[in-house]
C-alpha cells in the first residue's frame, strides 16, 4: 500500500509537470505567432486579401477597430483573410 501511494503521487506530480508544460508552450507558441495590424485605415490593409470579413468597431485589441468575420463561416463558404506576402526583418 505504501509503495502505490508513492507511485500515484508521482504519477500526480508528472501530470502537474506535464500539463504546466503543455499550457507554456501553448502559450509561448501564440503569443510569438501573432501579427498585429491595427485596421486603422484602409481595409483590407494593402497587401492583404480579404473575402467574407468587414472591418468593425468592436472587439478592438489595440487602436479603435478589428476584422470580423461577416458570417463565422455560418454559410459554409470560402472566407479568408490573410497576408500576401511578408518581409520580417532580422
Amino acid at each position: 500500500m505504501k509503495g502505490d501511494r508513492k507511485m500515484r503521487n508521482k504519477m500526480k506530480n508528472i501530470n502537474i509537470i506535464t500539463i504546466t508544460l503543455i499550457a507554456l508552450l501553448t502559450l509561448t507558441g501564440f503569443a510569438l505567432g501573432q501579427y498585429n495590424e491595427s485596421f486603422e485605415g484602409q481595409f483590407a490593409p494593402e497587401g492583404w486579401s480579404t473575402k467574407g470579413w468587414d472591418k468593425s468597431g468592436d472587439r478592438a485589441k489595440t487602436g479603435k477597430f478589428s476584422a470580423l468575420s461577416k458570417d463565422n463561416n455560418l454559410k459554409k463558404e470560402e472566407n479568408f483573410l490573410k497576408i500576401n506576402s511578408m518581409s520580417i526583418n532580422s
